[in-house]
């Protein structure tokens, strides 16, 4: 596994991350709690606070149970007609550089908050998918 912070780094990360979790803005993640326990039980944020939506769920409300996969990378390809953000299994991210990570990470974000909105506006017209 590649280490991208030195030893002790671990709280330096968290200084800077945990105030935007713990923040009062609205947050959204695709199986948010999947998302959290990877933040919170290693220690790289404190708290999540204020999750507002999760367009897995969403899906779940709107769907008729035939979903082919309750998955990011699945939904985003389904609902939303876009090709992936990841170009490689997410599974080896432990292998990548950190600069390939981040973008992985940051276009997964850039997916999720999509799929909110159009979700949102699904649950908002009662249209099931």
């Amino acid at each position: 596994m590649n280490a991208p912070f030195g030893a002790g780094a671990r709280g330096q990360v968290s200084r800077l991350l945990t105030p935007a979790f713990t923040s009062p803005a609205p947050k959204g993640a695709f199986n948010g709690s999947y998302d959290e326990e990877g933040l919170i039980v290693p220690g790289w944020v404190e708290d999540v606070k204020n999750r507002a939506e999760d367009p897995m769920l969403a899906m779940v409300a709107l769907g008729n149970g035939q979903h082919e996969s309750l998955k990011l990378e699945r939904a985003v390809v389904d609902l939303l007609g876009r090709r992936q953000s990841w170009q490689v299994d997410k599974q080896r991210m432990r292998d990548l550089p950190l600069r390939e990570v981040a973008r992985g990470a940051v276009g997964d974000a850039c997916r999720t908050l999509e799929l909110c909105w159009y979700l949102r506006g699904r649950l908002e017209r009662t249209e099931y998918l």
